[in-house]
């Protein structure tokens, strides 16, 4: 797969990824989608650098997309009349689920690292 076709198939697959979270949750329906395209679109800022670097991208990529995530749904229900306690929903909520994606991405990355330098070796110049 061409980087020409992975940025319009990763926005796809958020925003469908969105829809059915919305589905399943109960927030306002878009709300995950748009959270979702906005985490993709950072992710696209670093495309190249994701598979192909230390895991400090790939972490500080999780840990800044998990927040803008939920603060990004969180706004969403507040702006369509949802009361929102904003401090319980950060320290319960946000902060428990944006560690758990941190510790989750060092596996993660182990694995899509090999598969994307199996996929898409370097060529070496003599």
């Amino acid at each position: 797969m061409g980087a020409g076709r992975a940025l319009p198939e990763a926005f796809l697959w958020a925003f469908a990824g969105g829809i059915a979270q919305d589905l399943l949750s109960g927030v306002p329906l878009g709300a995950s989608s748009l959270a979702l395209l906005l985490v993709a679109m950072l992710g696209s800022l670093l495309q190249g650098q994701l598979y192909r670097s230390n895991i400090v991208i790939p972490v500080f990529v999780t840990l800044i997309g998990s927040v803008i995530a939920h603060v990004t749904v969180l706004t969403v229900m507040a702006l369509t009349g949802y009361s929102v306690d904003w401090a319980y929903s950060l320290v319960y909520v946000t902060a428990p689920t944006t560690l758990l994606n941190v510790v989750l991405i060092l596996p993660i990355f182990l694995v899509m690292s090999r598969l994307y330098e199996r996929l898409n070796p370097r060529i070496e110049a003599f």
